[in-house]
């Protein structure tokens, strides 16, 4: 009850003053480590607002609860893309579908003026109470003329709960070419860099490529044959005021 009365409160300062926020959409694209499964092309939404306590950044949203001048522990909400059809790929024929979700959490971040280093706690929040991660992220921002640069480096572990359903392979799904498979916990390392270029006044461009190394436990998985999972992201941001 306390939260939602804070964000209403929260709803109701933004309507009362003079707020700056990017808003954009583009095309994220992302492949998947499934046996001759091809990339998937999503439209994206991508919105960033500062304001108070309640921030948006691309598609996730938080609101803080703790914090100061240089650090801040927040309640977030972003969208999980991972999932496959059967009919993705051969290899996935007979499996049942593994859905998209939302995942919710707990974020404690801090920067200076060399960088930010951001710890997360995420756990599902539609269809299983066993698939859970965590993050950390650290990174800095590098700046020059229109140019903006973020790289960054995440440490992620997965739950065992969330490896098995989207990399395992279910004893009623096991077929002669495709062997049972239960997956573990594991860690995931990622690479990535957020790049902004300033048109003018009114517009951006922002690009984000990311590389995420796969855990073993995900590799020798019969349905998987990389070690990679690759996406990216293109933008063009409208800054204004209300």
């Amino acid at each position: 009850m306390r939260l939602l009365l804070l964000l209403c409160t929260i709803l109701l300062r933004l309507l009362a003053s003079e707020q700056s926020i990017a808003v954009g959409a583009g095309p994220y694209l992302q492949t998947q480590p499934y046996q001759g499964a091809d990339p998937f092309l999503l439209p994206s939404p991508v919105i960033f607002l500062e304001y108070e306590v309640l921030y948006i950044r691309w598609s996730r949203a938080g609101v803080y609860f703790a914090g100061g001048e240089h650090w801040g522990a927040s309640v977030m909400i972003q969208p999980r893309t991972f999932g496959y059809r059967a009919d993705d790929a051969s290899i996935l024929e007979g499996m049942a579908r593994r859905k998209r979700s939302w995942e919710g959490g707990l974020s404690l971040a801090a920067k200076n003026d060399h960088g930010f280093v951001e710890f997360c706690y995420l756990h599902d929040l539609l269809n299983s109470s066993n698939r859970a991660l965590a993050q950390m992220e650290i990174g800095t921002t590098l700046e020059r003329g229109a140019w903006s640069f973020t790289p960054t480096a995440t440490l992620l572990w997965l739950s065992q709960g969330y490896n098995d359903y989207y990399y395992g392979v279910r004893k009623s799904e096991a077929t002669a070419d495709r062997a049972a498979y239960r997956a573990h916990d594991g860690f995931n390392i990622a690479l990535q860099s957020y790049i902004s270029y300033t048109i003018n006044d009114t517009f951006s461009l922002l690009t984000n490529l990311r590389l995420d190394l796969l855990d073993h436990t995900i590799v020798k998985s019969p349905i998987v044959d990389d070690i990679f999972i690759y996406s990216a992201m293109v933008s063009l941001l409208y800054h204004t005021t209300w």
